[in-house]
């Protein structure tokens, strides 16, 4: 399976997500997650893109700290 990854720092931290579609970069105002999506761990909000889609903002250093906790 062919795909892309992106490595993001987070302090010390590197990590790489494996994606199947590099769609671009784009300035966003994150709003919160709505009653039934707030507190889902790994998501910390949502955004209209400039297209008009609604994509997931992935809380970063959260998924760390998951991750972190499940390897020891």
């Amino acid at each position: 399976r062919e795909g892309h990854v992106v490595i993001l720092s987070v302090g010390t931290q590197r990590i790489g997500f494996v994606v199947d579609q590099l769609v671009g970069q784009e300035e966003v105002v994150i709003k919160p997650l709505g009653k039934m999506l707030q507190g889902t761990p790994g998501m910390s909000g949502a955004t209209i893109t400039g297209d008009g889609r609604i994509a997931l903002i992935l809380d970063v250093p959260s998924m760390l700290k998951r991750y972190a906790a499940r390897r020891i």
